[in-house]
């Protein structure tokens, strides 16, 4: 007999696998009638509050980011990846700017993960920019950063991270082979 030694519960969280923060659950522990001395079939139950700790932490990553080079005429792109480092239990989005268009287009301006994508990586295009000038190698920036509006909460509050891509400039060679008028000279 051991009615009157306390029982020990074991609860053991269940891994989701989603980044959806810490969840609380109420546990009951109620006699089983149909097992249960009849004299205590109507005690009711008792309940305790259980919360479960996310191990999931949102987060993403680009790779392939060494090195990225583009040609001014646009002939040489390059590019890179951006995947999520934990599953979202919604949407999350990603705004990708460049710090100077007029060095460097990027493919496009925004990138959607799902419930379903979100551990495929997708691929930030590059291109390069004529400015028609000789003025040597350029460096742009270029920004990912989550769109806390449209994306899920857990993610919405990440730094945005950034990738640096060089334009090697041709040289203003489409100025060269250009014909220019004769320079005319006032009379005195």
């Amino acid at each position: 007999l051991n009615w009157n030694v306390a029982q020990t519960v074991t609860l053991t969280g269940a891994d989701d696998g989603l980044t959806d923060g810490g969840q609380t659950t109420t546990i009951t522990v109620a006699v089983d009638t149909a097992a249960s001395d009849d004299a205590f079939d109507g005690l009711p139950g008792q309940t305790a509050l259980v919360t479960t700790t996310d191990d999931e932490v949102a987060g993403f990553a680009l790779a392939d980011t060494a090195a990225l080079t583009v040609d001014e005429t646009g002939a040489v792109p390059d590019s890179f990846t951006v995947v999520l480092t934990a599953q979202p239990v919604t949407d999350v989005v990603f705004t990708v700017t460049s710090g100077n268009t007029g060095a460097v287009t990027v493919g496009a301006a925004t990138l959607t993960f799902t419930t379903s994508n979100w551990n495929v990586a997708q691929w930030v295009r590059l291109a390069g920019v004529d400015d028609l000038a000789p003025n040597g190698d350029r460096d742009t920036v270029i920004t990912i950063a989550v769109d806390a509006v449209t994306s899920d909460v857990a993610f919405g509050a990440l730094p945005p991270q950034t990738a640096s891509v060089r334009t090697t400039d041709n040289g203003g060679e489409e100025e060269a082979d250009a014909v220019l008028p004769p320079i005319l000279e006032s009379p005195r």
